[in-house]
C-alpha cells in the first residue's frame, strides 16, 4: 500500500491502511494527545491558582478539552475503522469501545451532578461513577485491543 498523508488518515474512517500507516497515524494520534495532557493539567493549575477567575474560565477551557477530546476519539475512530477493514475483521468491536466511551462520559456526568447538587442519597445515580469507572476501564482494555489488533495484524485485503 502506498503511503498516505496524516490528513488523509484521520480525515474519513472509509478506505483501508496498511500497519505502516496505522503506526505513524497513531503515534501522532499519541502525540496529539500528550499535548491534550498537558492543556489538560494547564486548566487544572489556571483553575486553582485563579481562584476568582474560575467562573469566567474555566468554561472556556472546556469547551477546548471537550471539542480537543472529541477530535482525538474520531482520529482514532479513522484510523481503526481503515486498519480494521484491512485486517478484515468487522467492526463490532470499534462500535463497542465508542459505546463504552458514551456510557462512561454520562454516568460520569450524571455522578459530578449528583455530587454537586445532591440529588440521591440511594438508587442508581449514587451507582453512576462506579459504573463510569467500570465501562472506562472496560474502555481501556477494548482499546488496547484494538490495537494490538492494529499494530500486529496481517492485511487480508491487496
Amino acid at each position: 500500500m502506498s503511503r498516505t498523508s496524516f490528513r488523509d488518515l484521520i480525515r474519513s474512517p472509509d478506505g483501508a491502511i496498511g500497519k505502516s500507516d496505522f503506526r505513524r497515524g497513531a503515534l501522532i494520534v499519541f502525540a496529539l494527545s500528550l499535548v491534550l495532557g498537558v492543556l489538560l493539567f494547564g486548566i487544572f493549575e489556571v483553575n486553582h491558582g485563579m481562584a476568582w477567575m474560575t467562573v469566567a474560565v474555566a468554561p472556556f477551557f472546556g469547551v477546548i478539552f471537550f471539542f480537543s477530546a472529541a477530535s482525538l476519539v474520531y482520529f482514532w475512530y479513522c484510523l481503526f475503522a481503515k486498519r480494521l477493514r484491512s485486517v478484515a475483521r468487522g467492526p463490532g468491536l470499534l462500535y463497542g469501545w465508542l459505546a463504552l466511551l458514551l456510557v462512561a462520559a454520562a454516568s460520569r456526568l450524571v455522578a459530578y451532578q449528583n455530587e454537586t447538587l445532591k440529588l440521591a442519597t440511594e438508587g442508581w445515580l449514587t451507582w453512576a461513577i462506579y459504573v463510569a469507572d467500570i465501562c472506562a476501564i472496560a474502555a481501556l482494555l477494548v482499546f488496547a485491543t484494538l490495537l494490538v489488533v492494529s499494530w500486529f495484524g496481517e492485511e487480508k485485503t491487496p
